[in-house]
């Protein structure tokens, strides 16, 4: 077990304050309103045109129901960012499921098409359009919280289109933060295309995708084909694409893969860590696929099982930079493991392969006993109150796996005495470690207001008498506070953290009732 936290790796997007305008949509609304809060309009095209830099359009809960692309060409700037935020405590749902475009115009068909620059899209549920659920042509663009489902293409596609000319500043850093992207399926190219994730066909640099789920696609779940500039992902899962059982096809071209990292021969060096890819295709499937790239590909601290092949990196191309993975883990051949190539890693010689689990260096055999759960369903659980993957325990290593401690330092934040291998580190302090959550007896709620200065409010609710110490730290994992430590009756209790000197910057609060803890984040912005 491991004792002291030498550093806590963490991903906030700030973004700026809204302080133009505000217009607001409603399934209810008019394109011949006003745009206010009683008065609102029906579509984003119209909503936008309403708008300008640093304006908030906002949506409010309820279902509507589109049979046009939604364009966003005009642009905010690095000052004044545009914000289309779906209205506080509500959900807003974007359909096009009416819409029948002839087929001659159904590949242009796409939900949302977005071309402009610095916009901050969140807490959309974009589905069923007969192309994308959205089109991102733009750059330095957010898109956070956002669901894009049942679409007759790839969900979120990032890029122009294939053999476009890039010198890197178009479509660029765009960041995908906190995203779920599945069952987008296309029955226009048999069942070929449709991926959860794609940024493909010349985007520029800087993208980058953390927090991101793709599952139950007809292709991939990322696609990164003809990309020459560096893409990241960042702790993201994919799993279970390009499965015709889902839906009953006899004909079906899709690949299958988990993360597909290039494709066509074009070269680009990605970044991919954290991430988790597992039981993707029922026939032939690489969890993370270098597909034609060979321009050093690097895969840090990633876990990947029950894909026919987990990692792919053997396809015979001219090889630029060589591939390099390190602290990986895989593990559990595909479930017929006497079909053809199941393996857990296929690379082209001269790969850096080091300290991963196929390495016999390693000296470590993972199985699933070394996690506390691999289930699909705490996967596909639902998101944490401020958008962040479940933290239920899903990919998260036990306190006895073997996978402890035996990684190299390649960079990213570790506990203890060496890095672990795989997607999360064994962290004494996660809200789910080895605990039975079903026995969890309380409720962590947020700190209010967040961000604060110079105090906020943390409350928790207990539901039967317990031993209860609540304590916040730093990034470092020192202590820096305790707000509460004894015992406590049924019932809610409220705490005020006053954050004094402490300098500006993120802080964890953690809950401990019993044997079972959570931990939430809080950033005091000073």
């Amino acid at each position: 077990m491991k004792h002291a936290i030498t550093f806590l790796s963490v991903v906030i997007i700030l973004t700026n304050l809204a302080f133009g305008a505000t217009y607001y949509l409603s399934p209810s609304g008019a394109d011949t309103n006003p745009g206010t809060i009683s008065s609102p309009v029906f579509t984003l095209t119209k909503a936008i045109s309403l708008a300008s830099a640093g304006d908030t359009l906002y949506f409010r809960g309820g279902t509507y129901v589109y049979t046009a692309t939604q364009a966003l060409s005009k642009s905010g700037t690095a000052a004044d960012t545009i914000h289309i935020f779906a209205y506080p405590g509500e959900y807003p749902i974007l359909s096009w499921a009416t819409w029948a475009p002839s087929s001659g115009d159904r590949g242009a068909a796409r939900g949302i098409y977005l071309t402009g620059n610095y916009y901050h899209i969140r807490g959309l549920d974009i589905g069923y359009a007969p192309d994308n659920g959205m089109k991102l042509e733009g750059s330095h663009n957010v898109i956070e919280n956002c669901s894009f489902h049942h679409n007759g293409d790839t969900g979120l596609q990032v890029g122009l289109k294939s053999n476009a000319a890039n010198d890197g500043t178009l479509v660029c850093y765009n960041y995908i933060l906190n995203c779920d992207a599945y069952l987008n399926v296309d029955p226009g190219t048999n069942y070929e295309n449709a991926d959860g994730f794609a940024c493909k066909l010349y985007p520029g640099a800087g993208n980058k995708f953390y927090g991101c789920r793709s599952w139950e696609n007809c292709d991939d779940g990322w696609d990164l084909y003809e990309t020459e500039y560096l893409i990241e992902l960042d702790n993201c899962w994919t799993w279970h694409n390009g499965d015709p059982t889902l839906w009953g096809f006899t004909s079906f071209n899709g690949d299958g893969n988990g993360f597909k990292l290039g494709g066509a021969g074009v070269a680009g060096g990605h970044l991919v860590k954290n991430c988790v890819a597992f039981n993707n295709k029922e026939t032939y499937s690489r969890g993370f696929h270098q597909n034609n790239n060979g321009s050093g590909i690097t895969v840090y601290n990633c876990t990947a099982w029950g894909n026919t092949v987990n990692y792919g990196f053997n396809d015979a191309v001219t090889v630029t930079k060589v591939h390099t993975l390190k602290n990986n883990i895989a593990f559990d051949y595909y479930k017929n493991p006497n079909q053809s190539g199941a393996t857990n890693a296929k690379l082209l010689a001269g790969t850096i392969s080091e300290f991963n689990t196929w390495d016999a260096a390693t000296g470590v055999t993972v199985t699933a006993d070394d996690f506390i759960s691999l289930a699909e369903s705490d996967a596909m659980a639902p998101r944490e109150a401020d958008g962040s993957l479940p933290n239920n325990g899903f990919a998260k290593l036990k306190s006895t796996s073997k996978a402890i401690d035996k990684g190299t330092n390649v960079g990213l934040p570790f506990l203890g005495a060496a890095p672990d291998l795989g997607a999360y580190e064994y962290n004494p302090l996660n809200a789910v470690r080895d605990a039975d959550v079903s026995h969890k007896s309380f409720v962590l709620n947020q700190n209010f207001p967040n961000p604060f200065n110079p105090s906020t409010a943390i409350s928790f609710t207990l539901s039967h008498a317990s031993f209860v110490t609540l304590k916040v730290y730093n990034v470092l994992g020192k202590e820096v506070a305790t707000l509460a430590q004894g015992n406590k009756q049924a019932g809610t209790y409220q705490f005020r953290f006053n954050a004094g000197a402490l300098p500006s910057g993120l802080y964890i609060y953690k809950l401990t009732a019993g044997n079972v803890s959570e931990t939430k984040k809080m950033l005091l912005l000073k």
